[in-house]
Formats: C-alpha cells, sequence, structure tokens
C-alpha cells in the first residue's frame, strides 16, 4: 500500500526530517523561506531522512542530493531553492 505524505523544509540553513520516498513534488505555497515537498512513501511506517535547502550557487556536502529544484518570487527578487537530501542518515523509526 503507498501514500503521499507532505512535508515542509525551511530555509534556514539546518537539516529536517522529510519523507525517504520518491518526491513527486516541491513548490513554495505560503512563504518564500519555507519549502513544500510531496513524497510517495509505503509501508506502514515511514523512512525519514535528512533535507536542507541551498540557493543556487551554493556548494552542499559531497554525499548529498538534489531531488526538486523551486523557484521563488519574493518582492522584486527571483530566488531559485534546492531540496537536497543525505541518503545516508536513512531512519526507519517514525
Amino acid at each position: 500500500m503507498k501514500r503521499v505524505l507532505k512535508w515542509s523544509v525551511p530555509v534556514d540553513d539546518r537539516r529536517h526530517m522529510m519523507g525517504a520516498g520518491r518526491v513527486l513534488h516541491a513548490t513554495c505555497q505560503n512563504h518564500y523561506d519555507v519549502i513544500q515537498v510531496w513524497t510517495e512513501e509505503t509501508g506502514e511506517k515511514v523512512d525519514r531522512v535528512e533535507a536542507q535547502v541551498f540557493g543556487t550557487g551554493y556548494t552542499y556536502p559531497d554525499d548529498g542530493v538534489a531531488v526538486a529544484t523551486v523557484p521563488v518570487k519574493f518582492g522584486t527578487h527571483d530566488l531559485v531553492w534546492h531540496v537536497i537530501v543525505f541518503p545516508d542518515t536513512k531512519r526507519s523509526d517514525w
């Protein structure tokens, strides 16, 4: 059995937990500094992984994997955020 779950990943230079399943969509719904990510999860327990948002041009650790890109309009500025996950942090404790 599968389900789709929504996760919020703030743009704050820190890692946050989100589902480890396949990323279906990512967007910025209400605030320019929080990215919402929808993942497809299977099973009763949800595997989670650490994720962090980086801006275009910023470096991120070699063990990170880019899974989504989200363009955002902030006033007169056009920003582009990238959701990076760290597969080695996968946990099955939820």
